[in-house]
């Protein structure tokens, strides 16, 4: 009597592992690790397209690009950072070059290295160098821009219509908000291609890079926005859910206001037609505003700051001290971080033969019942 128990503990285990699911294995059920990814930035890679929504190969969307409502001024964020390796993996961290402080510690190590004109070679990793070809392998600078966009129309990632993100702005597209929101020719009037209420859609046609067998990694560094266009008319904002934002009422005034901006500015228009369009803008101006106001509210709400985002970040203490760490390796003792192993003043001492060894257990044993400090403060720092 005194085993039933553990019998029927027994019988009911078997019972369980016979009718037991298999898809409920433990191991096979072990939560998603979250991506690391950033789930504010609006990635447009060719590579991750589908080939049956782009037969092509090409990234399509449309996308607004508009002003940060946080800080207008501050529109197009720049960020420059360094990326690195050590013992501990890969990290970052940004630079005050972003905002052209070159007093940033990350840039005055580089420069120690990069304009020295010694050329005496030294090794690492079985590869020589000169202290400035070290310095340029090591130093893995990158500089960015980046915008607000609202998505418009994208059939690779459907979920993101409507959705306030930050873009990684690039070089050719950068240049063409330059070169028609800020024109070097003065005859020229600036457009306002980040109007809530006003400005086009940009039609993304993203290329990929060439196929190269002997460089396969230039499909994706060498991808092109080259196609990307702006379309002539203007599109106000959307809601998050990729629908009107604005009423019908609302949506007439807007194109009335964009269409008598039109006459002004055609040469080609009678006196007649541009005074009735002067009328008509200064009818619709404060109208205008306060929609302007609610648009740039709604994105307030709806958008996330592309400063506090996506803009220069002072490391913090211990991201501070692992840089500088990684500089000293590279900058001072011409190391590789991610194999060297400092020498410990013990280790150093087992070097010099029994009679150092001797002289240390001596040492030892006429110190005080304390613990020994290191002849170097520094050599005890946990970084």
């Amino acid at each position: 009597m005194a085993n039933k128990p553990a019998e029927n503990q027994n019988q009911g285990f078997i019972d369980e592992l016979m009718g037991f699911d298999p898809t409920q294995v433990a191991a096979f059920n072990e939560p998603e690790q979250k991506s690391n990814q950033n789930q504010n930035l609006y990635k447009t890679n060719p590579l991750k397209v589908d080939k049956s929504v782009a037969p092509d190969g090409h990234y399509h969307a449309k996308v607004r690009i508009i002003y940060n409502p946080y800080d207008m001024k501050m529109s197009i964020v720049n960020n420059a950072h360094y990326a690195m390796n050590d013992a501990d993996g890969f990290f970052m961290v940004d630079s005050r070059l972003a905002f052209g402080d070159r007093n940033c510690f990350m840039f005055k190590a580089w420069k120690k290295l990069h304009f020295d004109e010694s050329t005496d070679k030294f090794t690492v990793d079985g590869k020589p160098y000169t202290k400035k070809e070290w310095g340029d392998h090591m130093f893995d600078k990158s500089e960015e821009r980046f915008c607000l966009v609202q998505v418009i129309e994208d059939a690779n990632q459907p979920d993101k219509v409507g959705k306030f993100l930050g873009w990684r702005l690039p070089k050719a597209i950068y240049d063409v908000l330059q070169a028609k929101m800020h024109p070097t020719d003065k005859t020229k009037a600036p457009q306002d291609l980040m109007n809530y209420l006003f400005g086009p859609i940009l039609e993304l046609d993203v290329t990929p890079g060439p196929e190269d067998p002997a460089a396969p990694e230039r499909k994706q560094r060498e991808i092109k926005y080259t196609l990307c266009a702006f379309e002539s008319d203007p599109t106000p904002i959307l809601s998050v859910t990729g629908e009107d934002f604005f009423n019908d009422d609302e949506r007439d005034m807007i194109s009335d206001y964009a269409a008598a901006k039109k006459v002004l500015t055609d040469t080609k228009a009678s006196a007649k037609k541009k005074d009735e369009a002067m009328a008509k803008c200064k009818e619709l101006v404060e109208p205008l505003k306060k929609l302007m106001q609610k648009a740039m509210d709604y994105v307030k709400e709806n958008a996330i700051n592309i400063v506090d985002e996506f803009g220069y970040h002072e490391p913090n203490d211990a991201l501070r001290a692992r840089t500088e760490k990684w500089i000293d390796i590279v900058v001072n003792k011409l190391q590789n971080p991610q194999t060297y192993v400092e020498e410990t003043e013990e280790k150093k001492s087992e070097g010099q033969g029994t009679e150092a060894s001797t002289k240390k257990s001596a040492k030892k044993a006429e110190a005080a019942p304390a613990v020994e400090m290191p002849e170097n403060p520094t050599d005890d720092l946990p970084f």
